[in-house]
């Protein structure tokens, strides 16, 4: 039985095509009320939904070149929610587009250990204030004036259109709150004055993570103890960094030397509960790899104590799932998958979910779900050892 009342799953084909059909529709109907009877001024509001992307694009945009010129790093640029179209590199950063271009985030990092507070700051408010940028630049290319009157000019139209879509977009980004857990601009810019330098270590580790989760799931292991070693050896007092090397060591099989690793690290580790929460998924995710019975049992205790230490994380829900699925548990496997693919919009974790939900849902007969995941899977072309194993029938 399986309790989530709304589970998030890849379009089928037909669902695909039905969605086409009804926005089709409706913007047929929308088209014919904005033609019959025509004003030119009619066109104000398609124009302003028509610039609502590149109006995305320059807040994204703007988020990643101020990061840049604090000396950041930017790892991933995600424009777009909802099914994945394409994804490509521009140079060290990672560009995902999605199918509806209505929200969207980039992943800065410092690459000095330490505070960085007004940088932090200064990042989160280089989004709006891109999009304030360009929309006075437009207005005033007009003249104040002119700009701020209603005409049925079609060039007048298009820029004052233009301008109201940036202007709608910095505005509600700059208003402080919370989306799927986490901050927008407006409240980044307020949390920035009181994180911890505990906060950016963390944050400097990120890149790192991800090119060495990316080289793990490709079996690239000379790369990922190449990364590991590159970007540990400038700070040997990060802890989340000195992971990735545990991460490394566990993949090429040696769990002994990755849990004594482990277990040094613990013991000169700082203590504060970003660094515990990962100390005790990185247990999990040894276990996890190596396959023994005995050690999943104790890394479902672990990544229990990760999220109790470090909250309900995507991430820490990911590899519960696939821990209960090892032993499983598949319904409740299920659902912590589901929570974890839910709550992330990193694309990397998001693959990590649906090739476990691929073989969570073969497993308890849904044979429509799991034709879906082991499409998506497919489609995705990642974590080879497990497309394997959906392969050959094991579970």
């Amino acid at each position: 039985m399986l309790h989530d009342p709304a589970p998030r799953r890849p379009l089928s084909p037909g669902e695909l095509w039905g969605g086409i059909g009804l926005a089709a529709l409706l913007f047929g109907l929308f088209i014919a009320d904005t033609l019959l009877p025509f004003e030119p001024r009619k066109l104000a509001f398609p124009l302003v939904l028509l610039f609502w992307a590149p109006a995305l694009v320059v807040h994204e945009c703007g988020h990643a070149l101020v990061a840049k010129l604090v000396g950041w790093r930017v790892t991933q640029m995600v424009l777009g929610m909802g099914p994945e179209l394409v994804r490509f590199r521009v140079g060290e950063t990672q560009v995902v587009v999605r199918a509806l271009l209505a929200e969207g985030y980039v992943t800065p990092a410092p690459k000095r250990a330490g505070s960085a507070r007004l940088a932090n700051a200064l990042v989160y408010l280089s989004g709006p204030g891109a999009e304030l940028l360009v929309a006075a630049v437009i207005a005033l290319a007009w003249g104040w004036d002119p700009f701020f009157v209603r005409s049925d000019d079609y060039a007048l139209l298009v820029s004052q259109s233009a301008a109201l879509a940036l202007t709608i977009g910095a505005v509600t980004n700059l208003i402080p709150h919370s989306m799927a857990g986490a901050p927008n601009d407006g409240m980044g810019i307020l949390m920035s004055a009181g994180l911890s330098p505990h906060h950016f270590d963390y944050r400097l580790s990120l890149p790192a993570q991800r090119e060495v989760e990316r080289a793990l799931h490709a079996g690239q292991l000379a790369h990922a103890r190449e990364v590991a070693v590159r970007e540990t050896t400038p700070h040997p007092d990060n802890a989340h960094l000195a992971l990735l090397g545990v991460r490394v060591t566990a993949a090429e099989g040696d769990t002994d030397g990755a849990i004594a690793q482990l277990e040094a690290l613990r013991e000169r580790a700082p203590r504060n509960p970003l660094v515990e929460a990962e100390l005790l998924h990185t247990a999990a995710l040894i276990a996890l790899g190596s396959g023994d019975p005995e050690l999943l049992g104790r890394a479902l205790h672990a990544v229990r104590s990760a999220i109790d230490a470090g909250g309900p994380a995507a991430s820490y829900l990911a590899t519960l799932g696939a821990l209960l699925f090892e032993q499983g548990r598949m319904d409740e496997a299920f659902e912590a998958l589901q929570q974890a693919y839910k709550g992330t919009r990193d694309p990397l974790l998001e693959d990590h979910c649906v090739a476990y939900l691929a073989l969570v849902t073969r497993a308890l007969g849904r044979t429509d779900d799991h034709a879906r995941f082991a499409r998506e899977l497919t489609r995705r072309g990642t974590h080879e050892h497990l497309r394997r194993r959906l392969a050959d029938g094991s579970v």
